[in-house]
């Protein structure tokens, strides 16, 4: 059972008490950080009506979240202080919680500026709060999945503009502290970098580090969402699994690191068939997978025959060895009404075993199945044509 902290919070409610010098008024830096992170009142609005996600995602940090803050001298020792520890844990919480509002004012802006001066008096360095923040972005991008909310990924950019909001202040305000004087400009290089380094972060979480494709995890988030969304308005749902035809020989003959240029460069090929709404996975060894919303099941067999084509005209250099070539066989089922992921996913890959029996280098359909179930409703727009 996860324990929350009860701590018993500080003359400000925050955990912090605040800085005599800090002097609680409009600042030009706000109105700069609130342009360059895309800070507006849609943003403000769509956080609103996240409030009641990231509200529970927030009560149900303990203790052990912060542990990787308070990890390094001298803020171990420092930490050993309940007291300390206690009121720097709510100060970080409530910070958050207030930023994640949907209610921005300058004094939740200073509150920042206020968590960054107490970092830098405690230790807490940049890769630290990236971290902690990225560790959190996480947190509520599952919970946001979890719940199959209308546009998650702009429900996730939102959360993803504020956390980003969130440590530029904070790293401007050690700047600040310690008497380096940053101008407008340097804001800008400093939030650019900070922008590259939660990206890659952010990446790290969903992405896989051979081929730069998302991961199982991503798909098993991603297929849940799509499968939620498909219900709720009525659009066909597609998935296709594809496996690399005797892809253990090219391990044996060629090497390792030959298979994982192979499947690199499969990766890379198969990215340029998707469009911007499909999710392509790597869902294991040299398994892919592909979640194409608003297709139909013609449009969805159509794809997976112009990736079979593109992968066996594909030629693989392998230093000053012969190129290698491999094929792919693949599977498609669209969604039934009523099913499940899981069954879903057996469905696919049962149509891609089928595809290997049959000799490989093809596609199999699933069947559509005779189950008495009443039809889902029809779509309001069409499924999105393929070029």
């Amino acid at each position: 059972m996860i324990r929350t902290m009860q701590i018993e919070p500080s003359k400000d409610g925050a955990g912090l008490d605040p800085a005599p010098s800090l002097a609680l008024q409009p600042s030009a830096d706000f109105a700069e950080f609130r342009r360059l992170w895309q800070i507006d009142a849609e943003t403000l609005g769509r956080l609103a009506r996240l409030r009641p996600i990231i509200d529970a995602t927030l009560d149900a940090l303990d203790e052990n979240f912060y542990e990787p803050l308070f990890q390094e001298e001298p803020i171990r020792l420092l930490m050993r202080d309940p007291a300390v520890r206690a009121r720097a844990i709510n100060g970080m919480a409530a910070h958050w919680r207030a930023l994640l509002s949907g209610e921005l004012t300058n004094e939740t802006l200073l509150r920042a500026v206020l968590v960054g001066r107490r970092h830098m008096e405690l230790g807490v360095s940049e890769l630290h709060l990236l971290v902690a923040s990225q560790h959190l972005l996480s947190r509520i991008i599952s919970a946001i999945l979890d719940a199959a909310v209308d546009e998650p990924a702009e429900a996730i950019e939102t959360v993803v503009r504020m956390i980003r909001l969130s440590v530029s202040i904070s790293m401007k305000s050690q700047a600040d502290a310690a008497g380096r004087a940053a101008s407008t400009e340097e804001v800008r290089r400093q939030t650019d970098r900070l922008r590259d380094d939660l990206r890659a972060l952010e990446n790290f979480a969903y992405v896989d580090a051979l081929t730069g494709l998302f991961n199982r995890r991503h798909f098993d988030q991603s297929l849940a969402a799509a499968i939620a969304h498909a219900l709720r308005h009525g659009e066909p749902l597609c998935l296709v699994m594809a496996d690399i035809d005797r892809f253990k020989q090219v391990n044996d003959v060629h090497g390792h690191l030959a298979g994982d240029m192979v499947l690199k460069a499969l990766g890379g090929a198969m990215t340029k068939l998707v469009r911007r709404d499909d999710i392509l996975v790597r869902f294991g060894g040299e398994e892919f997978a592909m979640i194409l919303p608003a297709t139909m099941i013609e449009e969805a067999t159509l794809c997976a025959e112009r990736m079979r084509q593109a992968v066996d005209s594909l030629s693989v250099p392998i230093n000053e060895q012969a190129p290698i070539h491999v094929t792919l066989s693949l599977g498609v089922a669209s969604f039934v009404w009523d099913e499940t992921t899981e069954s879903l996913i057996a469905a696919a890959d049962a149509a891609l075993y089928r595809a290997k029996q049959l000799g490989r280098n093809r596609v199999e359909v699933r069947p559509e199945p005779q189950i008495n179930r009443p039809s889902p409703p029809r779509s309001r727009r069409a499924s999105r044509h393929r070029a």
